[in-house]
């Protein structure tokens, strides 16, 4: 492979937007819907009484393999 060819994984996951549901949900579906909660400086969701972790390996794209970890991350913008 020739040095200015770039790999481009098509099989890596993303992390939706903190707010993907509570900004687009209507009204009376909002409270119910599934929402991210931080804690411990971790972004959690919550759905259905449950809570899901979002771990770091979700979506690793564009980070250095030393950024890459398994415990539960949270999304800066």
């Amino acid at each position: 492979m020739q040095d200015h060819h770039q790999i481009v994984s098509v099989d890596d996951h993303l992390v939706e937007h903190p707010r993907v549901w509570q900004d687009r949900l209507p009204d009376k579906f909002r409270e119910q819907g599934p929402r991210i909660i931080e804690k411990d400086g971790m972004h959690l969701w919550s759905y259905d009484g449950q809570i899901f972790p979002t771990i770091g390996l979700n979506a690793v794209a564009g980070k250095p393999p030393e950024e890459w970890v398994w415990t539960p991350s949270a999304m800066r913008i």
